[in-house]
């Protein structure tokens, strides 16, 4: 049986996380490498997190920052889950994650601040490698992602476009 979880008639995310593998902006999402560590802005209810622990294993240090709480909080995964604004949220970490996901939207609408200076700079703060980026619908300013990251590759599926951009000391080629 396949679930669907929808905010505002848009939907957000799917289980099993395997439904329409390739079909979905979520699995364009699956780094190119396994990280070490993980941040993903925007949990939803997993999906993204599911595929990547699909592609690369569970040897994967994660931290997932979302403004509700998803309906299933498994043990391992409670433990690793911040709710609350990841603006606000991400100002408080410190260490460096491998591989950073933003999926922030509010069903079809992604806030404004998540193109803000401000926050893509706390985002240049804490990539260690790579950084993905979903965008929906219509083009976005992505000045200030190409002011602190390095851009690597764009992805498009339907309405959404996924920017991948490398932190700006990483001279790793990762697509080829």
């Amino acid at each position: 049986m396949i679930k669907r979880f929808e905010t505002n008639g848009s939907l957000q995310s799917i289980e099993p996380a395997m439904t329409a593998f390739g079909y979905s902006y979520w699995s364009y999402m699956i780094p190119p490498f396994k990280p070490e560590s993980l941040l993903i802005l925007g949990v939803g209810e997993w999906t993204i997190f599911k595929l990547i622990r699909k592609v690369w294993g569970d040897q994967i240090r994660f931290t997932g920052i979302d403004i509700r709480r998803p309906y299933e909080l498994c043990g391992w995964l409670w433990r690793d889950f911040i709710e609350g604004d990841a603006k606000i949220e991400i100002k408080k970490l410190e260490e460096k994650y491998d591989y950073i996901v933003v999926d922030i939207s509010n069903g079809s609408e992604i806030p404004e601040w998540v193109f803000s200076e401000e926050f893509v700079k706390d985002l240049a703060r804490i990539t260690g490698k790579l950084l993905s980026i979903n965008v929906l619908g219509k083009a976005k300013d992505m000045s200030f992602y190409d002011k602190y990251f390095d851009f690597d590759l764009e992805k498009t599926i339907l309405d959404n476009k996924i920017y991948f951009y490398k932190a700006k000391d990483n001279k790793q080629t990762y697509f080829l």
